[in-house]
């Protein structure tokens, strides 16, 4: 029903989407973030990753194959932060704020989505692990945000106590009252700019 509803322009522009197996990144966020928005801020990057990531969203259907990712590199993460807020910002420029509709709204939040796997699986050497497994020591410092209103609370809170158990250094900042995914929610939620604020300062902090 959602590919009825909002890929009849992408559905056109890739008419092999109709089999969900040749669905492609960029079908994906065509449909929901808007016809042509990926293909624009595509133009918008460096040569070294424009034309790689371009190939990267025609050519994948899968963007996210884990739901966490850990990297113990400050070398590793200033070069992908300087890349990543470099391009958004110049998507800033042309996108600007003033987007209608819930998706479109966090458009830069899924830019990025999309070019995390890229960026780390084309630069640097990367591991998959299996979401299980027992050994927690020596993990980088963690902040832990859960919202209050968050189903996933529970399981956020518990995390945060294992680490803890398991030696690291670890900060739990629970934002009562708040919904999963508030933090793209700025132009609605208040709280949103505390917690931007709250994770720049830790991540400044830890880059010091």
């Amino acid at each position: 029903m959602k590919t009825l509803k909002y890929g009849k322009l992408a559905m056109l522009r890739n008419p092999q989407a109709l089999f969900k197996s040749k669905r492609s990144i960029r079908f994906q966020f065509d449909m929901f973030h808007g016809n042509g928005v990926l293909d624009k801020a595509i133009e918008l990057l460096d040569d070294k990753d424009k034309h790689d990531f371009k190939n990267y969203v025609f050519n994948n259907t899968s963007y996210n194959l884990g739901n966490m990712f850990i990297c113990k590199s400050k070398e590793i993460m200033n070069e992908y932060y300087h890349t990543i807020f470099k391009w958004l910002s110049e998507c800033e420029k042309i996108f600007g704020f003033n987007l209608n509709g819930y998706n479109k709204i966090r458009v830069y939040a899924f830019l990025a989505e999309r070019f995390l796997p890229y960026w780390f699986n084309k630069y640097v050497k990367t591991l998959e692990w299996p979401i299980i497994f027992n050994d927690l020591t020596k993990l980088p410092p963690s902040l832990i945000v859960v919202a209050g209103c968050d189903p996933l609370k529970d399981e956020g809170i518990a995390y945060g106590e294992k680490l803890k158990k398991a030696g690291n250094n670890v900060e739990t900042k629970i934002f009562d009252g708040q919904i999963h995914g508030f933090l793209t929610m700025g132009a609605r939620i208040k709280d949103t700019a505390k917690l931007i604020s709250l994770v720049s300062n830790r991540i400044n902090n830890a880059f010091k």
